[in-house]
């Protein structure tokens, strides 16, 4: 009744090109996402660093307080470890760095006075720092106010106790920043993947089609006109 000719050349066409866009959008986000996350990772790299550095100054004053915990490196995961199981290292890392600078916040009393400048350990490191004899550390010991004593242990580390603290909750940050982009990328993912998939089958059905119901005829044809225009 209706003798309407389809637009199959058209329609071929369509699903060439819509099986490439399925192809080639679906992986510019997914290359982004990657080149954002690879940008997180350096980001935290550089918070860890700088954790790392301030928790190694904050170790040297460790020698003038003999009865603080020092710190316990957590273990780091293998390079195949999942994004949450690096993430609570991440969190475990901030809090032990955390706990060990807290333990230099605290104010002395003269309890602390007599046990850590008078322990063998503090003795002969500040003897050795300040090039004093036994009798020399005596008297200086007995000269020193609670005030003396809190500018030239406390005080020194104060600075560094609060820098390991702002880079353990910065690292902290970076680390949930990092894990929010995986698990989002982890998302995508799977949409990208199935779009991925289509857009194949689409352009190969698409081309073959065209190139199958129309192109070669039409090469034919061409070949033809050719052939008859050289006689």
């Amino acid at each position: 009744m209706f003798n309407l000719p389809l637009p199959t050349d058209n329609l071929y066409k369509f699903l060439a090109l819509a099986g490439l866009t399925l192809v080639v959008i679906p992986g510019f986000f997914a290359y982004k996402s990657d080149e954002e996350i690879h940008k997180q990772r350096e980001t935290l790299i550089e918070k860890s660093e700088e954790l790392e550095k301030s928790l190694d100054e904050l170790k040297d004053f460790m020698v003038y307080f003999p009865r603080h915990k020092p710190y316990t490196i957590v273990e780091e995961p293998n390079v195949d470890a999942d994004s949450r199981e690096y993430y609570q290292y991440i969190l475990a890392h901030c809090k032990g760095a955390e706990d060990f600078a807290r333990q230099f916040e605290y104010p002395l009393t003269l309890t602390d006075k007599q046990l850590y400048l008078t322990d063998p350990e503090v003795r002969n490191a500040f003897k050795s720092i300040r090039g004093l004899t036994d009798v020399e550390y005596e008297k200086w010991l007995q000269s020193l106010s609670m005030l003396d004593i809190q500018n030239i242990i406390y005080r020194p580390t104060r600075d560094v106790t609060q820098k390991v603290k702002n880079n353990a909750k910065n690292m902290r940050l970076e680390a949930r920043h990092l894990y929010i982009l995986i698990s989002r990328e982890n998302a995508e993912f799977q949409i990208e993947k199935w779009c991925i998939y289509l857009g194949n089958v689409l352009m190969v059905l698409g081309f073959g089609l065209w190139w199958w119901k129309v192109q070669r005829y039409q090469d034919k044809l061409l070949k033809k006109k050719v052939s008859e225009a050289k006689l």
